[in-house]
């Protein structure tokens, strides 16, 4: 009877290899095995894409939840999809509302990179650097006038956006100022 003698020169590169590529698959996707197994109900972080995450976010925002509360929420979503200019310009206006201003300025400057030409995003720019002192609001403010000069549905979207805001934030200068010079 013979037996089975490997071959010390091969080392056994076929199945090292196979065990290498298991862990290189492991890395790039360490839930490719479960995600057929995976209850969206019971794991809704890692099965929600981030359109789905943005929409119950701006829903829970609509129905009067508190910015401090959807910050982490809004963080999640521009952590994921770090090129979505709409998050990031949510995520600077939830900021203002809680008094981040600082924040609201790196938020709102990452949006301006992305979409330079949105109204809102030039607004909130401009509201977080009058609120940190910041100079060179005037070419923000003049961006989006040149934006809302052109569509009148733009306006009446801002005014309901400056009217929300003054509810949720009351006595707010820096709004009430970016406001006026809009008008």
């Amino acid at each position: 009877m013979v037996f089975f003698q490997p071959n010390r020169n091969a080392l056994s590169f076929p199945i090292s290899l196979n065990i290498w590529s298991v862990f290189a698959r492991l890395r790039r996707d360490p839930l490719h095995a479960y995600r057929d197994r995976l209850d969206p109900s019971r794991y809704p972080s890692i099965m929600t894409t981030t359109e789905e995450l943005f929409e119950k976010g701006l829903a829970r925002y609509q129905a009067g939840e508190a910015a401090s509360e959807l910050i982490p929420v809004f963080e999640d979503i521009c952590d994921r999809a770090a090129k979505n200019s709409a998050a990031w310009t949510c995520l600077s206006w939830l900021y203002l509302l809680d008094g981040k201003s600082s924040a609201a300025f790196k938020a709102a400057s990452k949006a301006i990179k992305l979409q330079p030409g949105d109204p809102q995003t030039c607004i909130n720019l401009s509201i977080a650097m009058l609120e940190i002192g910041k100079s060179g609001v005037r070419q923000y403010i003049e961006r989006a006038q040149q934006v809302l000069g052109m569509s009148e549905e733009l306006q009446q979207e801002l005014a309901q956006n400056f009217e929300d805001g003054l509810k949720r934030r009351p006595d707010w200068p820096e709004l009430e100022r970016v406001r006026s010079w809009l008008a």
